[in-house]
């Protein structure tokens, strides 16, 4: 099986669980993280990975593609994607947590936020910056 990202590049993103938000931040990327059964730890560490070293960000010269997010020291929110296909889902969300741990280790912890809540509906409000759209795909290992 597989494990999943979709990134996007952003101006800011916050998270709401009802009227409070619950988790928020500035320039960066917001990932949707969908794990599904079967995902082993080189999947978490090529996700963690991958998320901090994509080249989304122009440089100082303003080349595009030329920066990741931690080259830039921008931020990184993630949160759970489920499908209408959930059972292929794992009902826990023990991967989603593995991966926003590794995340933040491989990173400065204090600039990756990440909300998982699988019980509770929620809402994402973002602004996509470009818009700059990336699928990731743990069993494609492609450079």
């Amino acid at each position: 099986e597989t494990m999943r990202a979709l990134i996007q590049k952003i101006d800011r993103a916050c998270v709401w669980a009802g009227s409070d938000v619950v988790c928020s931040i500035g320039e960066g990327i917001f990932v949707l993280l969908e794990s599904i059964k079967d995902d082993s730890k080189d999947d978490y560490q090529f996700i963690s990975k991958k998320i901090l070293s994509l080249k989304l960000f122009e440089n100082e010269a303003r080349k595009h593609w030329t920066k990741s997010v931690s080259e830039n020291n921008f931020q990184v929110l993630l949160i759970p994607q489920y499908s209408l296909e959930e059972e292929k889902f794992k009902e826990e969300s023990d991967s989603f947590d593995i991966v926003a741990q590794l995340t933040r280790s491989h990173y400065r912890s204090q600039d990756v936020h990440y909300f998982n809540s699988s019980k509770k509906h929620f809402r994402v409000e973002l602004t996509n910056n470009g818009p700059v759209t990336i699928l990731l795909d743990s069993k494609d290992r492609r450079a």
